[in-house]
């Protein structure tokens, strides 16, 4: 509730920023933000001092893991489904390990691109085992 009453306080800009934080999980940079929320770097930097400020973020981290899932669970199924997508896109643009784009799109519902990302990504283990 303490931590619902905070997030109350914070601008629309600032909440955006938050929630593709808590859906990027370790996945979140500066780069994915203006990816995903098509905003210049510059553009989010008081949106991103304002999570800081209020202790939301610190740095490109959650301050506790309980903010992240309570800035998570404000996020309606569908928007999270296709800000997943929009994960997944900008890190197979970026061409990031296969796993990680693999649990974006499977929390997308993208079922086939999930599956072809988990499908490289155990190539790539058992590339690395040999």
């Amino acid at each position: 509730m303490l931590i619902e009453r905070r997030l109350r306080r914070l601008s629309a800009g600032a909440l955006a920023l938050a929630r593709v934080a808590a859906l990027a999980r370790s996945d979140f940079s500066i780069d994915l933000a203006e990816a995903v929320l098509r905003t210049p770097a510059l553009t989010l930097a008081d949106a991103w001092r304002e999570l800081e400020t209020a202790q939301v973020l610190a740095g490109s981290s959650f301050v506790h893991d309980l903010v992240r899932d309570a800035v998570e669970r404000s996020v309606p199924d569908d928007i999270a489904r296709h800000v997943h997508g929009a994960i997944a896109l900008h890190l197979e643009h970026g061409g990031e390990e296969p796993a990680r784009m693999a649990t974006h799109w499977w929390a997308a519902g993208q079922w086939a691109r999930a599956g072809e990302q988990f499908e490289r990504a155990a190539r790539r283990a058992r590339q690395a085992a040999r």
